[in-house]
């Protein structure tokens, strides 16, 4: 008959996480300095499975092209006065922090480089923890474009 090991009596090991030192006996081979951080990673990677998935969609493919016909300009750029086809149909609040995927009022249409922009802004907002600021300029930016 098979005994079920408690914590204690699982052997020690080296933590999973990498030029960690320290020895865990936990199942997970982390040791409590770098649990969290993996569980964080497994959610994240979990998270963007699950986004890849909804981009290859039927429905997203079909949303994106009404959208991108509808606006056909990048829409930052149109705000500046400047006039450059849009290759891109991008989120203003990222899925991963909680945009609708298919809700128009969540999309923008840009050019590369406004994409490139928009994004590294982005990064740098939930970086920083401001995000919700930056999400507001977007969207502000596009009621402008609507309300033309």
């Amino acid at each position: 008959m098979m005994k079920h090991l408690s914590k204690t009596a699982l052997p020690f090991k080296p933590c999973r996480h990498p030029l960690c030192a320290e020895i865990t006996r936990d199942r997970s081979g982390y040791c409590s300095q770098h649990i969290e951080t993996a569980v964080n990673d497994r959610r994240q990677t979990r998270a963007r499975k699950t986004t890849r998935k909804a981009y290859g969609s039927a429905r997203w493919k079909r949303v994106r092209q009404a959208y991108k016909s509808r606006h056909p300009l990048c829409e930052v750029c149109g705000s500046r006065g400047a006039t450059r086809a849009a290759q891109v149909v991008d989120h203003v609040l990222e899925i991963s922090d909680g945009g609708a995927m298919h809700d128009a009022a969540n999309l923008l249409s840009l050019c590369h480089r406004c994409h490139g922009s928009k994004t590294k802004q982005m990064q740098r907002a939930r970086g920083n923890g401001y995000i919700r600021e930056c999400v507001s300029m977007f969207l502000k930016l596009k009621e402008g474009e609507e309300g033309e």
